[in-house]
């Protein structure tokens, strides 16, 4: 699964698309396959591995709910570190380090400011660089 799928490893969004990130999980998840391999974390088999990926797609859609509910509410980029809940997602590897750049990522595909994202912009005509619907 490469960089689609991070065991227990909070998601890095540096450059991500997260709509597009939860499409392709859903496609590999009806995929007959005994052991997803993560790009980062655990190598987990059998159920447990389909389970893990599962539960990384909820992790990817609960963090950008959550960042969309606090820039929806008005807070700053500052203001949303300081009061995001990540929930579980708090205690995974990397979660001190990729929450804040998870935070600039969401607004700025919020706000339509990603350079990489004119091209969805364009396709979806809404201005913004996301899908409704997480």
């Amino acid at each position: 699964m490469s960089e689609v799928y991070f065991n227990r490893v909070f998601p890095a969004m540096r450059t991500a698309f997260p709509m597009e990130w939860i499409s392709v999980i859903d496609a590999a998840l009806q995929i007959d396959i005994k052991t997803f391999v993560p790009g980062h974390g655990f190598i987990e088999d059998g159920l447990q591995s389909r389970q893990k990926l599962r539960e990384f797609q909820s992790a990817i859609k609960y963090i950008f709910a959550e960042v969309q509910r606090l820039r929806d509410s008005g807070k700053t980029r500052e203001e949303a570190l300081q009061e995001a809940n990540w929930g579980g997602y708090s205690t995974w590897m990397l979660s001190d380090s990729q929450q804040e750049i998870a935070i600039n990522r969401i607004y700025d595909l919020l706000e339509g400011k990603s350079e990489d994202c004119a091209e969805l912009k364009e396709s979806s005509g809404s201005g913004s660089c996301y899908r409704r619907g997480v």
